[in-house]
């Protein structure tokens, strides 16, 4: 009898242990949504374009490359449950589309699933447009590691093997030791902080202070960025089309009224 007793005394400890009881402190069950995670966004009429999703520390950017959007803003996390009721819509010249929220469910390292809802007051119709998002994480990409030494140097706007034009210029920008600045623009001024939250996580924080006469969108910003790779095609000394692979820095960043998406490939070490 007695062995019995000492087991079920077992068994209730070992039950409140479970629950964040016995005297431990409640042991959090949150999932996690920190990393890039890549899928597919659905519209009302199910036209589905390809997302790739930035998520560290409370902030999110999702950057639709089909349909050259970005939606952003802060969340939360409550066990699986992801939620935003600050997020927001834009096409990546910086225009805003609209106000909205999300609300769905996170897997850690596994699987997010959501749905942005307009806010009605934005909404020229009756009904608020609703999209789904569905992401699997990206562990290749997300668990590379990340330090001052990779991202310094000269960033182009446009690839190497490209020619600016008037309608499109040129913009290089210069990272040295988390500080972000244009170094070739005139009367338009962009200058940042850079900041690495993780090493072994491939993704980065910063700021932006846009001002001078030249710029359409002066104001502070904040966003999410990640560091990649693409295969760009060049023609070598013998007019032969190579594909060279080079480096490239995706940011995306916004406030209340603007947002953008860029992508900067490195000009020198």
């Amino acid at each position: 009898m007695k062995l019995l007793k000492t087991i079920y005394f077992l068994v209730i400890t070992l039950s409140l242990i479970g629950c964040g009881g016995g005297g431990g402190g409640k042991v959090s069950l949150d999932e996690s949504a920190d990393g890039i995670w890549v899928g597919a966004s659905f519209n009302e009429k199910s036209d589905k374009s390809d997302i790739t999703s930035l998520f560290y520390g409370g902030k999110y950017a999702t950057i639709n490359t089909t349909d050259k959007e970005l939606y952003s803003g802060s969340y939360t996390i409550e066990k699986d449950v992801i939620a935003s009721q600050n997020s927001k819509s834009f096409r990546w010249d910086g225009s805003k589309l609209a106000n909205g929220s999300i609300l769905g469910k996170v897997n850690s390292q596994s699987v997010i699933e959501l749905a942005f809802t307009e806010d009605l007051s934005n909404s020229d119709v009756n009904n608020p447009q609703i999209r789904n998002d569905y992401n699997m994480y990206e562990r290749e990409l997300s668990e590379k590691n990340l330090n001052n030494n990779l991202l310094k140097g000269s960033w182009t706007t446009k690839t190497p093997f490209e020619s600016s034009s008037v309608d499109e210029p040129l913009y290089v920008f210069a990272l040295q030791n988390g500080k972000l600045s244009v170094v070739n623009s005139i009367n338009c001024f962009i200058e940042g902080e850079l900041k690495i939250p993780k090493g072994n996580l491939n993704v980065f924080e910063f700021t932006l202070k846009i001002s001078g006469s030249a710029c359409n969108f002066n104001g502070d910003y904040s966003g999410l960025g990640y560091s990649d790779t693409k295969w760009i095609e060049k023609e070598d000394s013998d007019d032969v089309k190579i594909d060279v692979e080079v480096d490239m820095l995706t940011f995306a960043y916004s406030n209340d009224d603007f947002g953008f998406v860029f992508e900067t490939y490195r000009l020198s070490p």
